[in-house]
């Protein structure tokens, strides 16, 4: 009987001797300028339990320190303890410790030390959610601004590369921590334009930027010729303005109808005009014009937002092939080509690129566009302004329309000069041509004054051209013709005119 007592006594002294109490899993979370939380994971190894704290301070060797009490436990658990009165942008030591209870080990245990740094008072703004709403020439930037507890103001940074953001206009500002919406308005924006833009926001505490994003705008003439150069003598566009550039090198000669300075030449050299509304980004967009080349060359025909082969979009061909190129990549086709006078059509329509050649579609291919605006200067047989790649040739009857047009439009503009029937005489015009037959001159009758007179062949050749009611036609032969007459408020009539 006194061997088995003894045996028990041993057995709970050896219990008594292992009683322990440990931490892990230990982290700190809900960090805040003044507050946070130690957690950790409090094993107790004792028939009468333990008491844990916390225990942190500014400094690594805990001198002086602030005790956070815990509680006690008796077995495995995770714990929290939250601790207050923080000092803001300040880092801080901190780790757990505890002690047993009655018949354990007295000895106190620490955990591993753990640190982290509060929040400053107040943090830079935070900007949120945007979004963009865009016209033809205004635009709304729309996003969300929290001022994270200092008063916050907003500025909305935007220009035509992602390099040089030189407009700005004000945005939004908040105060305290909540969601503030907040609106900047873009306006005197150009039409079909990529812009880019960049939110900046500031408070006391510092200065937040956005990533640099960019937004397209609208078209303001959906479905339009956007201009028309048929090079009669003039430079300028069919309604006088936007000029072609007057170099050496370039000069007026013979069209493919024979007439006189009516069609652009350009020996080793380029021209360049500035043309507004022109397709931008990835928008449909069709080049129609006639080419006649002295010699092959570069052989240019047209480009636009020259600068870098990720933003242009033009024509290139030589005795070979057929280019429209765009993002440094190209829609090729080989077919032979000639000196002699010959109809080319470019069309994109937001995806494919179509080549047509006198009124035939060549080819069809997946194109990338993303013209980008450059001042909207749109070159002649230059690849950059001024640069080298001249074009030795003739081009005449330039057409540039924002929508891609259909198979029919193509065959009327080679056979035609025009789109088609409906397209030529679509609105009513009340006119009246006299003398008619005519051997020399003719006259219009009609109520507004006169835009344009356009005289064709029943070939669909455009010979003549007027801005007038009085016009000479003794320089045609004898034959039937039409008579294209459009009105100061472009209402259109066609008439039929004998020249004996």
């Amino acid at each position: 009987m006194k061997k088995l007592l003894l045996f028990l006594f041993l057995v709970v002294n050896t219990t008594l001797t292992f009683a322990q109490i440990a931490f892990s899993s230990i982290s700190t979370s809900n960090i805040t300028s003044t507050s946070a939380s130690l957690n950790a994971y409090v094993t107790i190894n004792c028939a009468n339990g333990g008491n844990f704290h916390a225990q942190f301070s500014t400094n690594a060797s805990f001198t002086p320190n602030t005790n956070a009490p815990g509680g006690s436990a008796f077995v495995s658990y995770p714990r929290t303890i939250n601790i207050s009165g923080l000092t803001p942008g300040t880092t801080y030591y901190w780790r757990y410790y505890g002690n047993l209870g009655t018949n354990c080990n007295p000895t106190v245990v620490y955990s591993p030390t753990q640190s982290f740094t509060t929040l400053p008072a107040s943090l830079p703004p935070t900007i949120q959610n945007i979004t963009i709403d865009a016209s033809n020439t205004n635009t709304n930037v729309n996003y969300t601004l929290i001022a994270n507890s200092a008063s916050a103001t907003s500025i909305v940074k935007y220009g035509l590369t992602d390099t040089s953001l030189t407009s700005q206009v004000t945005g939004g500002s908040a105060t305290g921590s909540t969601n503030t919406p907040a609106t900047a308005n873009l306006s005197g924006l150009t039409p079909n334009t990529t812009y880019y833009y960049q939110i900046e926001a500031t408070n006391s505490i510092g200065t937040t930027l956005s990533p640099v994003s960019s937004f397209t705008t609208t078209n303001s003439t959906p479905n339009s010729l956007v201009t028309e150069y048929n090079f009669n003598n003039t430079m300028q566009n069919t309604n006088g303005s936007n000029p072609f550039s007057t170099t050496n090198g370039v000069s007026f000669t013979t069209d493919r109808n024979g007439n006189p300075n009516s069609a652009l030449n350009i020996t080793n050299t380029g021209s360049s005009a500035t043309i507004t509304n022109l397709p931008y980004a990835s928008s449909a967009r069709t080049v129609s014009l006639w080419v006649k080349m002295n010699s092959f060359n570069a052989n240019f025909n047209f480009i636009y937002c020259y600068g870098t082969a990720s933003n242009y979009n033009g024509t290139y061909f030589n005795p070979n092939n057929l280019y429209h190129f765009a993002i440094g990549s190209s829609h090729a086709f080989a077919v032979t080509n000639s000196i002699d006078w010959t109809h080319f059509v470019f069309v994109y329509d937001g995806t494919q690129s179509k080549i047509y050649k006198n009124g035939v579609l060549l080819s069809t291919a997946a194109l990338t566009v993303n013209t980008q605006n450059n001042n909207n200067i749109f070159t002649l047989g230059l690849t950059e302004q001024g640069a080298q790649n001249y074009f030795n040739g003739v081009i005449d009857d330039l057409k540039i329309y924002n929508y891609a047009i259909s198979d029919t439009d193509i065959t009327s503009l080679y056979t035609n000069n025009t789109l088609t029937t409906e397209s030529f005489n679509s609105k009513n015009l009340q006119a009246t041509i006299y003398p008619n037959p005519t051997s020399d001159n003719f006259s219009i009758e009609m109520e507004n004054e006169v835009k344009s007179v356009e005289i064709y062949s029943l070939q669909g050749h455009k010979v003549m051209t007027a801005s007038s009611k009085e016009i000479n036609v003794s320089i045609l032969s004898k034959g039937i013709y039409l008579i294209r007459i459009e009105d100061s408020n472009n209402a259109i009539a066609t008439q039929k005119l004998i020249i004996k």
